[in-house]
């Protein structure tokens, strides 16, 4: 409904592991604002420390279209995946996660992006490529459809009407969350941040100018008609 802004930022440009139980508060912390004064409502803080060998920042999010109260998606690098009401922005509350395991051997990796789209979270994994979650959770139950998702831009807020609130093994989940759907997306890796229309979903590869899976970058197109079935359709 306008009302509330939310605030994330990246230290360390999101390749240092700024996540760890030594790590400053700010750094691995959402923000609340007042849209109308931009006072400070509330903050999320990650509440589980990540090892120093894992990249980590609060990164990409978007918030779930809905009017029984306000949810947002969080990609974490490596992290994970976030899932926070803040119906009450004065006090946001996890009610679900997805945390993988530090990788092995050591590198750059994680959840660069993460969004709800019409039931199903879609993360966009650095190495991993794109899973596809189903989250079971009162607090998004019946929310919005939509015929197309860019959350760069947010193009839609609704008035709040109540208080809502094949996985893996090396991935610890929240019980309310099942990993639906995977694609590696070729082994590519640099996985970066996508965007969906219809049935289908952009995602895009950050290679920084270098040469690495050069045969393999730019923008793939899933098709994501079955969630549960995401398959590579073309390349751009």
């Amino acid at each position: 409904e306008g009302e509330v802004l939310i605030c994330g930022h990246e230290p360390g440009g999101g390749a240092q592991a700024r996540c760890q139980e030594s790590s400053a508060t700010v750094d691995k912390t959402l923000f609340f604002m007042d849209a109308a004064t931009g006072a400070e409502l509330g903050r999320f803080v990650l509440p589980r420390p990540q090892s120093a060998t894992e990249n980590c920042t609060i990164h990409n999010y978007n918030v779930v279209p809905t009017d029984k109260g306000r949810v947002l998606v969080a990609g974490n690098y490596q992290s994970g995946i976030s899932v926070v009401d803040f119906t009450d922005p004065t006090m946001p509350e996890e009610i679900a996660f997805a945390d993988p395991a530090p990788l092995v051997p050591a590198q750059l990796g994680g959840d660069w992006s993460t969004y709800w789209y019409n039931g199903f979270v879609y993360e966009s994994d650095i190495t991993r490529g794109l899973l596809v979650w189903k989250l079971s959770d009162d607090a998004v139950s019946g929310a919005k459809k939509l015929t197309h998702l860019n959350p760069q831009t947010q193009e839609t807020s609704f008035a709040t009407k109540g208080k809502g609130k094949n996985r893996p093994p090396e991935i610890v989940t929240t019980g309310s969350f099942e990993l639906v759907g995977h694609d590696p997306l070729l082994g590519r890796g640099m996985n970066a941040a996508l965007a969906i229309h219809g049935d289908y979903a952009y995602i895009g590869s950050r290679t920084d100018g270098k040469n690495m899976n050069e045969n393999n970058a730019g923008v793939l197109i899933v098709d994501i008609s079955d969630p549960t079935d995401p398959e590579i359709v073309h390349q751009m």
